[in-house]
């Protein structure tokens, strides 16, 4: 699903300049990353809000082109959508942090950070026979 999103985020980014595109698409899988290293409440609180944020976006524009709002009312708005984007991305850093913590109390000396950002092949928790 998150691939799927991905993906038809960077196929409508794709009409304007390549290089924009390359480091939007960068920071994407960025986000992604991190958010794949974090505890469910934290990333669900992330999630919900950038569908929050996409909703109210969508909706401002959906009124802004039928003229029912004005362009100080919408440029609130978005000013609004910004703000909230930046609680999310606070909210995504805690819980990256918050899962480092997790996994350096269950490994202890064992842990190593590019095990825990890039991953292993097998589960530590499951004996293979």
């Amino acid at each position: 699903m998150i691939n799927a999103a991905i993906a038809f985020l960077l196929s409508a980014l794709l009409v304007g300049n390549i290089i924009d595109t390359l480091l939007i698409a960068i920071g994407v899988y960025f986000i992604f990353i991190i958010s794949a290293k974090s505890q469910l409440v934290p990333n669900l609180i992330f999630y919900g809000l950038l569908f929050f944020i996409y909703i109210l976006n969508a909706h401002v524009n959906f009124l802004y082109e039928r003229k029912e709002i004005d362009e100080d009312k919408k440029n609130k708005i978005l000013y609004f959508s910004k703000i909230l984007f930046a609680i999310s991305i606070v909210i995504l850093i805690y819980g990256f942090i918050d899962y480092v913590i997790y996994q350096k109390q269950e490994y202890g000396s064992k842990f190593q950070w590019d095990k825990f950002i890039l991953g292993t092949s097998k589960c530590a928790h499951v004996e293979y026979y």
